[in-house]
């Protein structure tokens, strides 16, 4: 029984570490989408006339934030990357 858990705990943690290292990747296609639909919509890149975080919130899915105001801290999803063990960060 040992033996076999031996065998099988490397598996499941290969998986495991696959499952975040793909989910990174799809976050950073959401951003590059979110970058597309903002270009498609303004006719400029995101940081030309606007903060560019707060210019892509909307695309994904995030309430829109003016760059009148301080902003209240929220956290954004998309930008944090499972893989690399942080908390997540607030934007």
């Amino acid at each position: 029984l040992g033996l076999l858990l031996a065998l099988l705990l490397p598996a499941v943690q290969e998986t495991r570490t696959t499952a975040r290292r793909l989910e990174c990747l799809n976050n950073l296609k959401q951003i590059g989408l979110a970058i597309h639909q903002y270009h498609d919509a303004h006719a400029v890149l995101p940081g030309f006339d606007t903060r560019p975080l707060y210019a892509i919130l909307p695309s994904l899915g995030l309430p829109h934030l003016s760059d009148d105001r301080p902003p209240p801290p929220i956290r954004v999803p998309t930008l944090i990357c499972p893989a690399d063990g942080s908390p997540g960060h607030q934007y």
